[in-house]
């Protein structure tokens, strides 16, 4: 039972403490992508789209969350890089 709300309070076996839900951030998703399209006019009828796509294009890394386990080694620590969507 926890004296206040500043108060340390004791986690008994079998909960999990008393943080709430979506307490922790993790780093911030940066991702610029950029399309370009050219329309030429082969005759009335017919056109020609040229098109180029980027990803990615300023070659940003995202990290993943940091570790959550506070019993781990890595605690805190972004140890790899996020997956490109």
């Amino acid at each position: 039972m926890c004296a206040g709300s500043n108060a340390a309070c004791t986690v008994f076996s079998g909960q999990f403490g008393n943080v709430g839900r979506n307490a922790l951030y993790g780093p911030g998703q940066i991702n610029f992508d950029m399309a370009l399209t050219r329309r030429f006019a082969v005759s009335e009828r017919w056109k020609l789209d040229l098109r180029a796509d980027f990803f990615n294009i300023m070659n940003h890394a995202n990290w993943n969350a940091p570790g959550a386990n506070i019993t781990s080694g890595t605690f805190g620590e972004s140890r790899r890089s996020a997956r490109p969507d």
